[in-house]
């Protein structure tokens, strides 16, 4: 295979994904890279038609057209070529050029989730224009807030995720069985949540040990127990310099494709700038299976918590009938304790 290719390639799969599932497929024709969707890398609630995977399909499409440029190629890319019901995501051609590193390449590999406590100063306006502008362009508006009241009211809404995650059975029993315990297991089988980089207090990894038996989490349900862990990510989201979104017109697929292009160089824009990133998409994910299933694991409680939360958020920060398809917290944190491992490109490679 050829180096460029193949490196170029690299830069893709160092994308973010849901649970890490890493859903891309490679196929080469030529100079051509035919970019795949796996979807059953990820059959959960959360990735209701493969929304979640498209938006990690478009993060790996702009990884491969900033390295490209960098190892000398011009790359046109075209978007579900054989239409939105295929596996076929895109086809990104590769024209030899003049090689022009790109100022966020070196930011792909170091690009990561840190779910640490963030400095709440706020950012600079310089930096958050850069950052807004990165994200702009293809249908897709950037939106930040950074007054620390209406922070903190959202941080409490953002929070509700995490006490399904405990007060629903399916939603429990999908988070555990996703969770990498120790370095053996994350080395083994890195799709999933590397306990380490859940950033959890000694404390809490021992209380996580326990709640894996959801005999156990149903029991600690009756005395309050997800609403205190709600409480615990909620003071965590809250200790932001700023939450922000990507919203657009509509939820098609290309709107999925390009909302991961647009925060794609978001984030990496953000490490270059020094900026620790978290993405908090859980509520918006759900919601979409919620309005799209009428055989659901989730209660009628359940399901008008999600829609409702969303609702509260779309309404503060005022984005009319437009859709929010991702939701982050940005800030200076100190670096992650760990990062998510990756399978080797040889296994996402069709021949």
């Amino acid at each position: 295979m050829d180096t460029d290719l193949k490196n170029i390639m690299e830069a893709g799969i160092s994308a973010p994904s849901g649970e890490n599932c890493q859903p891309w497929r490679f196929m080469l024709d030529g100079n051509t890279i035919c970019l795949y969707n796996d979807p059953n890398s990820d059959t959960s609630l959360y990735n209701h038609n493969q929304r979640g995977s498209l938006v990690s399909h478009g993060a790996a499409i702009e990884n491969m057209i900033i390295a490209a440029r960098t190892f000398g190629y011009e790359a046109t890319i075209k978007l579900l070529p054989n239409g939105e019901t295929d596996n076929l995501i895109a086809k990104i051609s590769l024209q030899k050029n003049s090689p022009t590193k790109h100022a966020l390449y070196d930011s792909i590999f170091k690009r990561a989730t840190n779910r640490k406590v963030y400095d709440t100063k706020p950012t600079s306006q310089d930096i958050k224009n850069n950052l807004l502008g990165s994200a702009t362009g293809d249908g897709m508006e950037a939106k930040f807030i950074d007054d620390k009241t209406t922070i903190g009211i959202l941080a409490k809404i953002i929070s509700n995720h995490e006490r399904l995650l405990f007060e629903n059975k399916f939603l429990h029993n999908f988070f555990f069985d996703h969770i990498r315990w120790n370095e053996k297991e994350n080395s083994i089988n890195p799709a999933g949540f590397y306990i380490e980089t859940l950033e959890l207090s000694p404390k809490e990894k021992k209380g996580f040990s326990i709640l894996k038996r959801w005999v156990l989490a149903r029991i600690l349900g009756f005395v309050g127990m997800p609403k205190k862990v709600s409480e615990a990510n909620a003071t965590k989201y809250n200790a932001s310099s700023e939450l922000g979104i990507i919203y657009s017109d509509s939820v098609s697929s290309l709107s999925l494709i390009n909302a991961g292009r647009s925060f794609e160089r978001l984030w990496l824009t953000a490490t270059k700038e020094g900026l620790s990133l978290q993405p908090l998409t859980g509520l918006l994910f759900l919601r979409q299976h919620v309005l799209s299933h009428n055989n659901s694991p989730l209660s009628e409680k359940e399901k008008k918590i999600i829609i409702d939360s969303y609702d509260e958020i779309s309404k503060i920060f005022a984005v009319g009938e437009k859709q929010i398809l991702l939701l982050f917290r940005i800030g200076i944190g100190e670096p992650p304790t760990a990062q998510a491992s990756r399978f080797p490109l040889n296994k996402f490679l069709k021949y």
